[in-house]
């Protein structure tokens, strides 16, 4: 039996105040601390509100192979 793990896809969720989320779908598994704080200042600038924080979601999968 072979397990193996997967990258499937990845999200970014940017929170502004009153807890209005900004979701960005199908972002690179490997996105950097630079990249969130370019996409936050975009927002940031296109909103007039200041992000309150950012979250990268990523989702795995598992096979189980036999």
């Amino acid at each position: 039996m072979s397990n193996e793990r997967q990258f499937k896809s990845a999200k970014l969720q940017v929170t502004l105040p009153k807890d209005a989320t900004h979701i960005l779908n199908n972002v690179k598994q490997d996105l950097t601390a630079t990249q969130v704080a370019s996409v936050t200042a975009a927002l940031e600038s296109l909103t007039g509100e200041q992000c309150t924080g950012a979250n990268i979601v990523t989702t795995e999968q598992f096979a189980i192979a036999q």
